[in-house]
């Protein structure tokens, strides 16, 4: 009797424990799991969605799929058409494609590109300046006094470097603002050019990152349609013309006449004083034509409302499109960006488990997957433009873009993940992300990718940049490009999905903690990025 009564005390002490026991985010968070994963992954990388491109039925086939997911999880919709934000783009063909120096016929993609999101483009012009390095500043200005006017400006790509490789405007291996193309533009627009043509001596490989983009028509928002081109500048141009980038071939031709080398002349501008512009004794043709047609596209995006603080939004982005059949093969974006896209929707199930057990986050998650991406980022940018909720209320964005796989950099140490951006708007994100690893995921984090200076400029290339315009702190996750990168064989076969599960982790961790905690990020850091843009 004793005995039954000392069993059924301790039995009882041992229950009262038990359901005290606190809850953890790993008691949701183990969700997360690589069956489950491929699963969804099996579906959305498969030939049935035909690579889902932008428009395309795979890509509206993809998006009920993310859609009935998130109805399965009794996520509340956010879009226009319950789960759907529908947008509209126009798809741009390219037609007409003639450059013409001296007689002389150049192939578009081989020898010159130009961006599709731009107007027709049809001139002829026998005023063609070379203008060197193209640098307007104090320390060096290439054009002087010289009127540039209605002319057609040639300039090389990059700055000067002297012989011990250090760049002569910052006078040392830090690059100065004038690397970058794109403030080169927006200056020289200032000057009103008929049109400006970039000599990029690396054009082969520029052409191999851009391959895709020359070959494909191009897409642009409908509701941008209308507005001059954006020059990624703080300052906007006062006009616009046609930018061209051209390769050495097509430079050569142009500077013939001269008797100019462009071997030669870019070593005779690599000096800091500045040369004088001088006229080209060439002509040139171009006639660069699109075939336009609309058509929709749509993000998918649902919520878990918060328990105290509604009106705040943690956003889990991923972008759902690829590029589609090219060549009768299909490109089924297993890693780019498949891997992001069953992330999120993993994520939004450890939520709305959580949810279910009275453990709702304080404030509100944002499950969103994009369309357009590979077009631009244009999925996003609509968001950002027209947000179901406001801008101003939204907490982070934490976007996840590839990382189902390793790249050739860890072939030894596929432990780890790139993380980009997570210090720039705010400490408190990039300290809470650290904090959640080191307590759950134990990845090594790698900042690479993070420096302003990184030649791959990821820090642009993903849909997070759309909400770090905004000011809003993100984090880009990320494995880094490897041999599939928008290639048919980016397959469901290679991911590697404990791994993919272990990254997928760290961003439920990093949400949950963002949510739950007491006080708001901090924005106390200048995104350094902007004078890089």
């Amino acid at each position: 009797m004793k005995k039954s009564i000392f069993i059924g005390i301790a039995f009882s002490f041992s229950s009262i424990a038990f359901a005290q026991k606190p809850i953890t985010p790993t008691d949701f968070g183990e969700s997360i799991n690589p069956k489950d994963l491929y699963r969804h992954l099996s579906v959305l990388a498969s030939d049935d969605y035909q690579g889902r491109e932008t428009g395309q039925k795979g890509q509206k086939a993809a998006a009920i799929y993310i859609a009935n997911e998130f109805e399965n999880l009794k996520l509340s919709p956010a879009g226009n058409d319950r789960f759907f934000q529908t947008f509209e783009l126009v798809k741009k063909t390219l037609a007409a494609r003639k450059f013409i120096v001296n007689q002389q016929v150049f192939n578009f993609g081989d020898d010159f590109f130009c961006s599709k999101n731009i107007s027709n483009i049809n001139f002829q012009s026998n005023e063609i300046v070379f203008a060197g390095y193209g640098i307007v500043d104090k320390k060096r200005n290439d054009f002087k006094d010289y009127y540039v006017e209605g002319k057609v400006v040639v300039i090389l790509a990059g700055e000067p470097k002297n012989k011990k490789g250090l760049y002569l405007l910052s006078n040392s291996k830090e690059k100065s603002e004038w690397s970058n193309k794109n403030k080169k533009i927006a200056a020289i627009q200032k000057l009103k050019p008929k049109a400006i043509l970039v000599v990029d001596a690396d054009y082969a490989k520029f052409a191999k990152t851009y391959k895709h983009q020359m070959e494909t028509p191009s897409m642009q928002l409908a509701e941008n349609q209308k507005k001059e081109p954006e020059i990624e500048s703080k300052e906007k141009p006062l006009y616009a013309c046609p930018v061209i980038t051209i390769n050495d071939s097509v430079a050569t031709a142009l500077i013939a006449p001269n008797n100019k080398n462009i071997a030669k002349l870019r070593k005779k501008y690599s000096k800091l004083r500045s040369i004088d512009p001088f006229l080209l004794k060439s002509t040139l043709a171009a006639n660069i034509n699109f075939i336009e047609e609309s058509f929709n596209s749509e993000n998918v995006i649902g919520y878990i409302p918060g328990t105290e603080r509604p009106d705040e939004y943690v956003y889990i982005t991923a972008h759902y499109d690829h590029i589609g059949v090219i060549d009768n093969e299909v490109y089924n974006g297993a890693d780019d960006d498949g891997s992001g896209t069953v992330g999120v929707i993993e994520i939004a199930e450890a939520f709305a488990l959580a949810r279910a057990k009275g453990q709702g986050p304080r404030r509100s998650i944002v499950f969103m997957t994009v369309a357009g991406e590979e077009k631009g980022l244009l999925g996003s940018q609509f968001y950002t433009s027209n947000p179901t909720f406001p801008m101003n209320n939204a907490v982070c964005d934490l976007n996840i873009d590839m990382i189902g796989r390793v790249d050739d950099a860890h072939k030894k140490d596929s432990n780890y993940i790139y993380v980009i951006g997570s210090d720039k708007i705010s400490s408190d994100l990039h300290e809470i992300n650290e904090k959640m690893n080191n307590a759950y995921t134990h990845l090594n984090l790698d900042y690479t990718f993070n420096s302003p200076s990184d030649p791959n400029r990821f820090y642009y290339r993903s849909d997070h940049y759309n909400f770090a315009k905004y000011n809003i702190p993100i984090i880009f996750y990320f494995n880094g490009v490897h041999e599939d990168y928008h290639k048919a064989t980016d397959e469901i076969s290679k991911i590697n999905f404990p791994m993919l599960s272990n990254r997928t982790k760290l961003v439920f961790y990093t949400a949950w903690e963002i949510a739950n905690r007491a006080e708001p990020l901090k924005r106390d850091k200048k995104n350094d990025f902007e004078n890089n843009r």
